[in-house]
């Protein structure tokens, strides 16, 4: 964008390289979120087709990259579900498997740890307010970092992780970590317990070891100091004029992301708990790719009222290795992602579409309460992956769902008023009611 507007500012039209029917087509990977604020613009220049790619689910794309397709929110143009490309033999069913531990699941606390612990404890530096009782399992991996903890889930992971070469070796691997200080922290600890590789098969990626740029959150600077969050945020230019520009962007990137890291444990607090989706994504990487300054003052004003709730006291990483406790591996039932649409909208486009129809046969014998037939059925059937368009209905999402098609449909159609009548009319011939428990039942 700053191509395009530099050679607006210029007003030669005759040397314009990036007119509006430069290109032909625009693709955009990964179009969830920030993307409508990113690239709006640039869509709006070029007069080309656009095409958006990601792999989030449907109902997670955000509101505004529905706009930016000019779609109608949940109803992407097309979908490729999980379950329909392990059908079609691209892919594997997914395996999820809850590996935890104590400290993981619970925290740390002072009194449940060994005398030897304790004297650990009370020698480690935690700053101007001296030790704490507790570490709750919220803080884990933000800055206490535990030895004996990383090292019990890498040994799981090297054990029980996917094998490739005949099984003698754990196959790619993608460890997440919190922040940049756990990532090299695990990675430290991975050299540590298997020398045998050189220090070559653990890697630590993120934006600092492959650009200039850092990763997530680690620094410490006070909250009260950033001048991001005092004034207008200034440091979206994505072409700095000097280093001196990039590095004092940079710090600046940093302390935000340091108070967006130290907001996001405070869940108790009101206006804190409103942003909490915003602060995780500010305290990580992906929001800050191609970070515009309307974004930047979007955050700015989100964040501005709630720095008080940052302490001002600095919290530096913390290194234990306390003894933790492995948890039992168990499976995780992982939802299929379906390749239908998103289910209320699903229901209210089949609704729609079944009542344009309500003259087929088929219908017609579900709204008298007639026996169907297998034809009935399969004609209902038909009239619900219809009712999708071209977005592609998955009848066994449906029926898991809802259960049976035919109270289903029924529940969106309703039922004939005669046919009630004559449903009540049976139900009473064959009791005694009196006059005042009859008029209640009609």
């Amino acid at each position: 964008m700053n191509l395009i507007n530099a050679e607006l500012d210029r007003g030669d039209d005759s040397d314009r390289r990036f007119g509006p029917g430069y290109v032909d087509l625009i693709v955009i990977d990964e179009a969830h979120r920030s993307v409508y604020q990113k690239y709006r613009a640039i869509s709006e220049w070029f007069d080309s087709y656009l095409v958006g790619l990601t792999a989030t689910p449907k109902d997670e794309v955000d509101h505004n990259t529905y706009r930016l397709f000019q779609l109608e929110d949940g109803v992407p143009t097309d979908a490729y579900g999980l379950d329909e490309a392990v059908g079609d033999g691209f892919l594997v069913p997914p395996l999820g498997v809850s590996v935890g531990t104590k400290f993981l699941r619970s925290g740390i606390r002072y009194d449940e740890l060994s005398e030897e612990e304790k004297d650990e404890w009370d020698a480690l530096d935690w700053g101007d307010d001296g030790p704490l009782e507790a570490i709750d399992s919220e803080e884990i991996n933000r800055f206490p970092f535990n030895e004996d903890t990383v090292d019990k889930v890498l040994a799981t992971l090297m054990s029980q992780g996917y094998k490739v070469a005949g099984g003698d070796r754990l196959g790619k691997t993608i460890v997440f970590a919190r922040n940049q200080a756990h990532a090299e922290f695990i990675a430290q600890r991975f050299n540590v317990a298997y020398p045998e590789y050189g220090g070559e098969f653990a890697r630590v990626r993120t934006r600092r070891t492959s650009s200039s740029s850092t990763s997530a959150a680690t620094s410490t600077t006070s909250a009260r100091t950033c001048p991001a969050l005092k004034g207008r945020c200034s440091c979206g230019d994505s072409s700095p004029s000097s280093d001196g520009d990039a590095v004092a962007a940079e710090r600046i990137r940093e302390a935000i992301q340091a108070i967006a890291t130290a907001l996001l444990p405070k869940k108790t607090i009101p206006s804190v708990a409103e942003q909490l989706p915003f602060l995780d994504e500010v305290a990580g990487d992906e929001w800050w790719v191609d970070v515009t300054l309307p974004m930047l003052e979007v955050m700015r004003l989100r964040l501005r009222d709630l720095v008080r709730f940052v302490e001002k006291t600095r919290q530096s990483p913390v290194y234990t290795d306390f003894e933790d406790t492995l948890d039992e591996p168990t499976v995780v039932d992982l939802p299929q992602a379906t390749s239908g649409m998103n289910w209320e909208r699903f229901r209210a486009k089949a609704q729609a579409y079944l009542r344009q129809h309500r003259d087929h046969v088929a219908l017609q014998r579900l709204r008298r309460n007639e026996q169907l037939t297998a034809d009935d059925l399969g004609s209902l059937a038909g009239m619900l992956v219809a009712s999708g368009g071209d977005q592609q209905v998955d009848l066994a999402w449906v029926t898991e769902r809802a259960g049976a098609l035919g109270p289903f449909i029924r529940s969106l159609v309703g039922l004939d008023r005669s046919a009630v009548n004559e449903a009540v009319a049976g139900f009473l011939d064959e009791s005694k009611f009196s006059v005042e428990q009859i008029r209640s039942g009609r």
